[in-house]
């Protein structure tokens, strides 16, 4: 998840994503009905209820997926690390086999992130923007914040969670976001004490086998890949998630020169 959310369980299996009330109901609608259409086209995601208040916040009623994350389901079997990483590849690339012509296009979203972005100079904003124009269009499914800990497994196989940010797009943009994710972002796991230094020992692993493999699978060039790095860590930065702006900088600076 890429925002201050709340996950709330309920009786019967259910739960509640429950977003801060600064954002009004739209996230939460917009969770709702995105989720709802990545579930028509035939990927597994979590059965959306309705969209509920609570104390003046916003939230989505969902069925619980029941099982560990992929991150978790790793970790108790990490003699296997490779080929799980391989096999989240795999699962990722399944995913954007799939088209849906109501998702947003990924390429307006990052535009508009970039170009409201404040932390952005303008020589960084304009050359992040001229690259964004460079890369190409696409329609495939695109989660936008796959990690493995956005990956649930359950009984009759992964699962994937929090649609919020999907779009549709090049599907190299969601492999390079995913990338980006596992190298700096603020994962849910770097904000637990328990069981941090386990994962810190094999998660470069995890994600340089994913990456390989995946670029194995769609036989694409690194470089296709890297493209699109500084647009997205541009569209990060604009999330104002403070952890990760010093990283986001270093490597914004690295590529603009």
């Amino acid at each position: 998840m890429r925002t201050d959310v709340e996950m709330i369980e309920l009786e019967g299996d259910e739960i509640v994503k429950l977003y801060p009330a600064v954002g009004g109901r739209q996230p939460a609608e917009d969770e709702a009905r995105l989720t709802r259409l990545i579930k028509q086209v035939g990927i597994e995601a979590p059965f959306v209820h309705e969209v509920v208040e609570r104390d003046g916040r916003f939230g989505v009623r969902m069925d619980k997926v029941l099982g560990p994350t992929f991150l978790e389901w790793v970790m108790l079997r990490p003699a296997a690390l490779n080929k799980l990483a391989s096999y989240f590849a795999y699962e990722h690339h399944e995913m954007h086999l799939h088209r849906l012509p109501e998702l947003p296009p990924l390429k307006e979203k990052l535009a508009a992130r970039i170009s409201s972005c404040a932390k952005l100079s303008e020589k960084q904003r304009s050359v992040a923007l001229d690259a964004l124009k460079s890369l190409p269009d696409g329609d495939h499914v695109l989660h936008g914040d796959l990690h493995p800990e956005n990956v649930v497994v359950s009984l009759d196989g992964p699962v994937f969670v929090n649609w919020g940010e999907a779009a549709k797009g090049h599907y190299l943009a969601d492999v390079a976001k995913s990338v980006l994710l596992m190298e700096l972002g603020d994962l849910p796991w770097k904000r637990r004490a328990e069981g941090r230094e386990r994962v810190e020992g094999i998660w470069d692993r995890f994600r340089f086998t994913y990456q390989l493999e995946y670029m194995k699978i769609c036989n694409m060039p690194d470089e296709d890949l890297q493209a699109w790095k500084l647009p997205l860590a541009a569209a990060m930065l604009a999330d104002d998630r403070k952890v990760e702006q010093a990283p986001l900088l270093e490597l914004i600076d690295s590529m603009v020169g």
